[in-house]
């Protein structure tokens, strides 16, 4: 063989060691991602949206940088972590939550409806994943349109017009625009109903759903909408701030006219005084000194077995005080009714399900940075409060809560509960709740199922699964 020849053959096989090499440290990744998709019709998955503050280093970062959506499955408590970064690279690098996840079935294709959420010069973006292929499945983009602000706060998939298509309707924080996307023509194409930010920029969009909150047999969009305190900066006019009363808003759909019909359900009217908000002190915008409390997340059901629904709504007021209201239905005339205002709930932590089959909800509920997860029952027309699980971070401070007897303490940003879910149990008369204690720096995640012993009469918590990643889940199924 000539020395020409054995020349090309060695640059030939070191291209090809080097192309392995290449396989092995960063395609072979990738592809395991692909071949880890989960079945999105598995109803034995549950879906947890959310980021990690854990940066490509290995540090934890003031920033959310790794959006994600978590299948864990109940059956044996193993998690597939899907990096939406990963899965799809031509997606905004600096897009950092899923905020929302909903799978639904469409066109006999089950799919995903994403929500997510990018820093203040990042468009948020509604994505429309479908699963393909059977030897190697993955999931691909079947739409997404980034919306003008960065944060699409919720969204709900249902049919919003009354023509038996599922329609997808979102709601942005940021502006206060409400959309809803409609399969036509072989694509999706999205409407406008409201853009509650043309007079107030600042609106925010905190929840939204879709229910017959009316009950005449066609679904309404309910939703709920205000100035968060710290956006009150992007006002130049500090001396005349807009004192937009916080609001729940029905939208309904005349199919005759093709239009939408706005009405206010509910309206907060109590002034209450303003103390830190997040990041933000009151020294940070002293004009504000009080403002209006205002409603987070909705849920629609019959809380108190009577066969009609209710609203619930978790609540924030001022100086940090988070509670928890029913909003009931007479005649056409709603009503609030304050299930909790001695503790402060956190506002993101709620669930609700019948628990112990008695054909009535019950709602589970955190309270904010104390790690007590508490259950509210419905009982000969008032509210029972119950204890049923404490989880309390190794090295923090103790600070006595007195309404509850027991202590804890600590802040969001260490470990707290960040998510709980009801779920269904087979066999037994209360059904089992799973919570999330993690944090945005934090090093790992715990899942902790409770189960009802009716020997004991007591909640036995038991570590089903722990994550080396400390997270921030913004979505856990909680609506019923």
């Amino acid at each position: 063989m000539s020395k020409t020849k054995k020349v090309i053959l060695a640059a030939a096989a070191a291209a090809f060691l080097a192309a392995a090499v290449l396989v092995f440290f960063y395609l072979l990744p990738k592809l395991d991602a692909l071949r880890a998709i989960p079945d999105l019709a598995d109803e034995n998955l549950l879906l947890i949206a959310g980021d990690s503050y854990i940066d490509e280093s290995g540090g934890i970062t003031n920033q959310g940088t790794f959006p994600f959506i978590i299948f864990l499955d109940t059956r044996d408590w193993s998690a597939e972590i899907l990096n939406l970064h990963t899965l799809f690279p031509e997606l905004h690098p600096n897009v950092v939550s899923v905020v929302e996840a909903r799978p639904f079935l469409h066109n006999g294709r089950h799919k995903l409806a994403v929500a997510t959420r990018g820093p203040e010069n990042v468009n948020g973006t509604l994505l429309i994943l479908r699963k393909t292929g059977r030897l190697s499945p993955r999931l691909e983009i079947e739409f997404q349109e980034e919306l003008p602000y960065p944060f699409v706060r919720s969204i709900f998939v249902a049919d919003v017009t009354g023509d038996g298509k599922k329609n997808i309707v979102v709601g942005t924080r940021h502006g206060g625009v409400v959309r809803y996307y409609t399969f036509t023509d072989g694509q999706w194409s999205g409407e406008t109903i409201d853009k509650l930010g043309q007079e107030y920029p600042s609106v925010a969009i905190h929840d939204l759903l879709v229910a017959d909150i009316d009950e005449d047999g066609l679904q309404e969009i309910l939703l709920t909408a205000h100035i968060p305190v710290y956006r009150l900066a992007d006002w130049d006019d500090k001396e005349n701030l807009p004192l937009y009363k916080p609001q729940l808003l029905q939208y309904k759909f005349d199919q005759k006219k093709g239009t939408w019909n706005k009405s206010v359900v509910w309206e907060y009217t109590e002034m209450v005084p303003v103390g830190p908000v997040g990041l933000f002190n009151i020294s940070y915008n002293p004009y504000v000194q009080e403002y209006y409390s205002h409603a987070r997340y909705l849920y629609f059901v019959d809380i108190d077995g009577d066969g009609s629904k209710e609203i619930v709504a978790s609540q924030q007021g001022g100086r940090g005080s988070r509670d928890l209201a029913v909003f009931r239905r007479n005649d056409g005339v709603w009503t609030q009714e304050v299930v909790e205002q001695e503790l402060e709930l956190d506002r993101q932590v709620i669930s609700l399900g019948d628990i112990d089959s008695d054909g009535k909800t019950e709602i589970v509920a955190a309270t904010h940075a104390h790690d007590f997860l508490l259950l509210y029952d419905y009982e000969q027309g008032k509210w029972e409060r119950r204890h049923i699980a404490t989880d309390v971070s190794a090295g923090r401070p103790e600070r006595l809560v007195k309404d509850v007897g027991l202590r804890a303490s600590g802040t969001q940003e260490e470990a707290s509960i960040q998510a709980a879910a009801i779920l269904n149990s087979p066999g037994e008369k209360y059904k089992n709740i799973l919570y999330v204690v993690s944090g945005r720096k934090t090093e790992n995640t715990l899942f902790y199922l409770l189960s009802y012993d009716p020997l004991k009469d007591a909640w036995e918590k038991e570590l089903v699964l722990e994550l080396d990643i400390g997270i921030h889940a913004w979505y856990i199924p909680n609506h019923t």
